[in-house]
């Protein structure tokens, strides 16, 4: 699954110029751009619990399919990510990190 993920963004990168996807930031445009390749690969957004029900009945994941997932929870993830998300009708997985919370980080 990861193997054929990174190869189409991998793709998107020499056909677009967008530079290094591995990165810990891309723009929301990279971003975008990023899932409208992997449709165009006739990729299928899938829920995390999607995933996990059809491996434990399957034993393996589903071909084609990506499960997006943000770590940290920074104000940004909403901000920017969650109107493309949207509009691109592709569910999320957020990750939010408490201890920001107590020390007043967004």
């Amino acid at each position: 699954f990861f193997f054929q993920a990174e190869d189409g963004i991998r793709d998107v990168e020499r056909s677009r110029g967008l530079g290094d996807v591995y990165k810990r930031q891309v723009s929301p445009d990279q971003f975008e751009a990023h899932l409208v390749k992997l449709k165009k690969m006739d990729y299928q957004f899938i829920s995390m619990d999607r995933l996990v029900d059809y491996i434990r009945q399957n034993g393996f994941e589903p071909r084609k399919t990506a499960v997006i997932t943000f770590d940290d929870g920074w104000v940004d993830n909403h901000q920017y990510a969650l109107p493309i998300l949207k509009k691109m009708n592709c569910p999320a997985a957020f990750f939010l990190t408490t201890e920001q919370f107590y020390e007043g980080h967004q």
